[in-house]
C-alpha cells in the first residue's frame, strides 16, 4: 500500500490519482579522424566514433524507481593505402565494432515478493536481481514490473571485419580484386519472468483490489532466467569488377562476387 499514491482528483464518487512523469534522456557524441601521408606512396587513415544514450524510464507508480536504459556504439577503422606503380595501388583496412545495451530492473534489489511473504525467489540461480514483479489489477492501474520487458537484460553485438582491394587501371579499364572477412558475436543475458507475473481479477471477492489486499491471485507465472547466451558467424567473400569506358558516351561495370 505505500506505493500507491494519494488520490488527487475527484470524478463524482470515484477518486483517482493524476499526475504526469518526466522522461530524461541523455546523449553522448564524439568522432575523432586522422589522416595522413606517410611517404609518396603511402596514405593511412584512422577513424573513432563514439555514441552513448541514456534513458530513465518514469514508472507509473511514482514511488517505484524509474527503470535505466544505457546503450553504448563504439566503432574503429583504420585503412592504409599503398601505391606500388601509377596504375597499380592496393588498400587495406581494419574495422570493429562494438555496441552494448543494458536494460535495468524495475526498484532493482527490491525483493518485493519476500516483502508479501511470497517464498522461493530467493535462488540466486533463478532469481540473480531481486526487483519488482508485473501486478496486473483487473479494473485498476497494475505494477509495471521487470517481467514486463523482461529486465534485466544485457545485450552486446561486435563485428570485426577485415577488407582487402587491389586497383589496377589499364587503358579504358578500371579493375578491382577484392576479399572481404567478417567476424560477428552476438551474447544475450535475459531476466524473463523470473521475479513473477502476478494477476489479481476478482475471482475470490468480486474485485480485484480486494483480491490484492487479500493475497489471493487469479494466476502467476514465472520462468528463469537466460544467462549468457547468443551466436557468432564469419562471414568472407571474394569479388572482382571491371569499370569499362567502351566510349565517350559508355561505360559497363561487370563484376562477380562469391560469399
Amino acid at each position: 500500500l505505500p506505493y500507491f499514491p494519494a488520490p488527487n482528483l475527484d470524478q463524482g464518487s470515484t477518486y483517482r490519482a493524476s499526475f504526469s512523469t518526466n522522461l530524461a534522456l541523455g546523449q553522448n557524441l564524439g568522432d575523432i579522424r586522422i589522416d595522413a601521408h606517410l611517404t609518396d606512396k603511402d596514405t593511412f587513415m584512422a577513424h573513432y566514433s563514439v555514441s552513448s544514450n541514456y534513458e530513465q524510464n518514469p514508472n507509473p507508480f511514482p514511488a517505484v524507481p524509474a527503470t535505466n536504459l544505457h546503450s553504448k556504439a563504439q566503432s574503429w577503422t583504420a585503412r592504409w593505402t599503398h601505391i606500388f606503380t601509377p596504375t597499380l595501388l592496393n588498400t587495406v583496412q581494419a574495422a570493429f565494432y562494438d555496441s552494448p545495451f543494458i536494460f535495468g530492473a524495475v526498484g532493482p534489489g527490491v525483493n518485493v515478493n519476500g516483502m508479501a511473504g511470497i517464498q522461493g525467489f530467493d535462488n540466486p540461480a533463478v532469481v540473480p536481481e531481486q526487483s519488482w514483479p508485473t501486478i496486473a489489477i483487473s479494473g485498476f492501474q497494475g505494477f509495471q514490473g521487470s517481467p514486463s520487458d523482461q529486465r534485466p537484460k544485457y545485450m552486446r553485438i561486435r563485428h570485426v571485419e577485415f577488407t582487402d582491394v587491389m586497383s589496377y587501371t589499364r587503358g579504358k579499364h578500371e579493375m578491382k580484386f577484392g576479399v572481404e572477412e567478417m567476424h560477428r558475436n552476438d551474447g544475450f543475458h535475459i531476466g524473463q519472468n523470473s521475479v513473477g507475473n502476478w494477476s489479481f481479477l476478482g475471482t475470490y471477492s468480486g474485485n480485484g483490489f480486494a483480491d490484492l489486499l487479500l493475497g489471493y491471485p487469479d494466476n502467476a507465472t514465472r520462468s528463469p532466467v537466460q544467462t549468457l547466451q547468443g551466436d557468432y558467424d564469419d562471414f568472407k567473400s571474394l569479388h572482382f569488377n571491371d569499370t569499362w569506358r567502351a566510349r565517350s558516351n559508355l561505360t559497363l561495370t561487370l563484376g562477380v562476387r562469391w560469399e
